[in-house]
């Protein structure tokens, strides 16, 4: 499975590298899909001793885009579910 990590991510959290992207996707603790079109999948994984929240899409030739990373949020958490 190939993962592509938007360069963006980095841009607006530059205390974000791909490198903990990769690895909070490869640790995901819980993900879910949202009700969009395409579906965008919301998770939650550890990088670096941190909880890192992440959005992502599936392209059609089974490729991963993600496009959004930052230190898990509240309201992430809650939506995931490993938070009340």
């Amino acid at each position: 499975m190939e993962i592509f990590i938007n360069a963006r991510i980095a841009q607006r959290h530059p205390d974000i590298t791909p490198a903990m992207v990769r690895e909070a996707w490869n640790t995901t603790l819980r993900c879910i899909p949202r009700d969009t079109d395409p579906v965008q999948w919301v998770g939650v994984g550890i990088a670096d001793g941190k909880l890192i929240e992440y959005i992502a899409i599936e392209n059609d030739n089974e490729t991963w885009h993600v496009f959004h990373a930052m230190k898990a949020t509240r309201k992430t958490l809650r939506e995931v579910g490993l938070e009340k």
